[in-house]
């Protein structure tokens, strides 16, 4: 009987969520920036791809439920935005690489710079074209693209250390 679930130690979702609330901590710093330029990533989405994309869709549907509803907490606003996005991006992906797509560095460095193509279009569309701001498409093109850019490549470091983590806190299973 061949088993495809993996089991790890609680350690390693203690460490993650640990982690998520660093890249949480980290940015909301305004001294401490990864911007260049224009673009700005989204460190919690990069996490949560990577996560999504190695751990599946129901950890990763738990992560982003939680991550989104973080981020949308201390941006402010009641809007479930991010909580929404996330899980539903998260379930999404972690299925898509579950049934469809290797868990290798091409198709990872391709389905992030997807989804993240995807929530920066989202949330563009959603915060700016709905309510009808004037600069819209400048916000497009100079904001949004270019972060989308930027978080989906960032989704490459932590594809590495989740990889690294779960291989160190991986229990057989029986």
């Amino acid at each position: 009987m061949i088993v495809n679930e993996q089991r790890h130690a609680p350690a390693f979702y203690g460490l993650l969520g640990l982690l998520s609330f660093l890249l949480l901590l980290l940015q909301q710093i305004s001294f401490f920036s990864f911007k260049i330029g224009h673009a700005y990533p989204q460190l919690l989405l990069a996490l949560l791809l990577a996560m999504a994309c190695l751990l599946g869709e129901w950890t990763s549907f738990w992560y982003g439920l939680c991550l989104g509803l973080a981020l949308d907490t201390l941006a402010g606003r009641a809007s479930l935005f991010n909580a929404v996005t996330f899980m539903v991006l998260a379930v999404t992906v972690g299925l898509i690489y579950r049934y469809w797509l290797n868990k290798n560095l091409k198709a990872v460095l391709l389905g992030g710079l997807g989804a993240s193509l995807l929530y920066h279009l989202l949330k563009w569309f959603v915060l700016y074209v709905l309510r009808g701001e004037p600069g819209a498409v400048q916000l497009l093109l100079y904001y949004a693209l270019p972060s989308a850019v930027y978080t989906g490549f960032a989704v490459l470091p932590f594809y590495f250390l989740v990889k690294r983590l779960q291989r160190r806190y991986a229990i057989a299973v029986q």
